[in-house]
């Protein structure tokens, strides 16, 4: 494993943590903006995909994209039950399982 896949699974499990956490849509809108907006913290990470090896480019690019669709689906759950009045995206009764 390296750096930069050591860092894409740091990220998405920080992500996640921060998601599982957040508890109504300010809280969410700012998840997003943190993580998946255009200055986010995965954003940055994907430019940086860029100046890896090329033979491991794919492998982590794949990676990449799988981890950014898993983290916008888990927001779009999660502002799914905050509109719908459950409490928290944190809510077990209706949780993505990723």
């Amino acid at each position: 494993m390296n750096v930069m896949e050591e860092e894409l699974l740091r990220l998405k499990s920080e992500a996640l943590a921060s998601l599982e956490a957040a508890s109504d849509e300010k809280s969410l809108e700012a998840f997003r903006i943190q993580y998946l907006g255009r200055k986010g913290l995965f954003t940055s990470v994907m430019r940086d995909l860029g100046k890896v090896a090329a033979e491991d480019r794919p492998r982590l690019g794949q990676l990449a994209n799988t981890i950014k669709k898993t983290l916008e689906t888990a927001f779009a759950a999660g502002k799914e039950q905050c509109s719908s009045g459950f409490v928290g995206a944190s809510s077990k009764q209706g949780s993505v399982k990723i």
